[in-house]
């Protein structure tokens, strides 16, 4: 008789279930381990980083390749700081130097307007002086004499007496300006030569140079240098100093 058997069947069957292989695998997926896969970025797995050379060379690399961009940094700041301070540096001293160009100017604007003030009143005085003479004369031939020959010879001695009067003024005039003359040249004898004044200070760049203050008298012994450096004399000392500081006097 037949019965029914819970088991599994015979001739070597398989049972009833999954197939045979990895346990809840799908097909299709691929077989690498799970996780991330193995890299570059990191030590392998299992291991700590200290025990891996390779891994520890390639941190000293990076260590060593950050140091150096920081260098590198720092060093392009410091040049670039460097460049800001020439550039302040060239700027003020263009700025002293126009400022110094435009004293300059002023001051030639002010001796010629000085000039042609005093050439004005000298040609105003003159004419005064001309217009003057003229009224006498007029004055004088219109008063007349009753006689000629008295006015002939008043006329001859007036005459006489204003050229005597012009030789004793001409005289006077040459003799004040000798004396002008002789006392300007003993100030520039007692003085040592020609004088310039200092538009600024100079505190002396290099051993040898010349230091002064604004407004000191500087006594010039020699400006034949062709750069601009003149040789001068202050309060018994003697020295270099550039001549774009000073103003002749």
């Amino acid at each position: 008789a037949s019965h029914t058997s819970s088991g599994p069947p015979r001739g070597g069957g398989r049972a009833a279930g999954p197939p045979r292989g990895r346990a809840g695998a799908p097909r299709g997926a691929p077989r690498g381990r799970a996780g991330a896969p193995r890299g570059r970025g990191g030590p392998p797995p299992g291991r700590g980083g200290g025990g891996n050379p390779a891994y520890q060379q390639q941190q000293n690399k990076q260590k060593e390749e950050e140091e150096r961009r920081r260098k590198e940094e720092e060093e392009r700041q410091r040049r670039e700081e460097a460049e800001r301070k020439r550039r302040e540096e060239a700027e003020r001293q263009r700025r002293e130097e126009e400022e110094r160009k435009r004293k300059e100017e002023e001051e030639r604007k002010r001796q010629e307007e000085a000039a042609a003030a005093e050439a004005a009143a000298a040609e105003a005085a003159a004419a005064e002086a001309a217009y003057e003479e003229e009224a006498y004369e007029e004055a004088y031939e219109e008063e007349g004499y009753e006689e000629e020959e008295w006015g002939e010879e008043e006329a001859y001695a007036e005459e006489e007496y204003e050229e005597e009067y012009a030789e004793e003024e001409y005289a006077e005039e040459e003799y004040a300006e000798e004396a002008y003359e002789e006392e300007a040249y003993e100030e520039y004898a007692e003085a040592g030569g020609q004088t310039c004044t200092a538009l600024y200070d100079y505190a002396g760049e290099n051993e040898g140079d010349l230091a002064f203050a604004v407004n000191d008298v500087i006594t010039i012994l020699d400006q034949s240098d062709p750069s601009g450096w003149w040789k001068g004399s202050l309060n018994g000392m003697e020295g270099f100093f550039p001549s774009n500081f000073v103003q002749i006097n």
